[in-house]
Parts: structure tokens; C-alpha cells; sequence
């Protein structure tokens, strides 16, 4: 919960802003959109996991409104490991990826990531 940020899309750019992350998550980087097709982006990224070999992930990304505007969620899982060439990085698998950003009831904004990775 964050009590002192009012704004929703604030939150949500945090993540999805890549240029402005790479400022600041030195966990995962190298955001690249591969393709977009009707609002869907098949994103490559790496997460650096010391002290083992970095993974990389190739997946399905995308972004949901809360039908009362009173939110969003991004989803990913991964897609065809065909789509981007392989790297010196462990091809990993993510099974499920959702972040829920929405308005908390008392005042702020709350986010729950959930996660699952191979």
C-alpha cells in the first residue's frame, strides 16, 4: 500500500515505462517490445539472478482495465521461445506474471504481483 501516491498510472508506468526502469531496477532489464499486435506486446527481457546465470524470457504481455476505472492489470506468460534468439542468459520459462495496481479504499494505491517462474 502506498499511501501517499494518489495516482494509478503513476504506479503502472513505474513498470512499464522500460526506459525509466532501466534507471532504476538492476534486477531486470533489457525490456525490448518484439512485436505488438491489438494491444498485446511480446516483450524480451533479463532478470540477473546471483549468483546464478542471468535468465531471459520471451512472453505474451498485457494490460487490462479495471471495468469501474478503478485500477489495471498487466499479465504475461510466456510465448514462443522462437521469437528472440537465444543469449549467453538461461531461456526460463514464466508460467504467470499478473500485477493488480488499484485505488485503495482508504486514500493511496496498492499493488500484489504474483509470480511464477521456471
Amino acid at each position: 500500500h502506498l499511501p501517499n501516491v494518489a495516482n494509478v498510472a503513476h504506479v503502472a508506468s513505474c513498470f512499464l515505462d522500460f526506459q525509466d526502469r532501466a534507471k532504476w531496477d538492476k534486477q531486470a532489464c533489457g525490456f525490448r517490445v518484439l512485436h505488438n499486435l491489438a494491444a498485446n506486446d511480446i516483450l524480451y527481457y533479463v532478470v540477473h539472478t546471483p549468483p546464478f546465470s542471468d535468465r531471459d524470457f520471451v512472453v505474451l504481455h498485457t494490460l487490462f482495465r479495471h471495468e469501474q476505472q478503478q485500477g489495471l492489470l498487466f499479465y504475461s506468460r510466456s510465448a514462443d521461445d522462437a521469437l528472440a534468439a537465444r543469449t549467453q542468459a538461461v531461456r526460463a520459462q514464466q508460467y504467470l506474471l499478473a500485477t493488480e495496481i488499484v485505488q485503495h479504499p482508504s486514500g493511496g494505491v496498492e499493488w500484489t504481483t504474483t509470480a511464477a517462474m521456471d
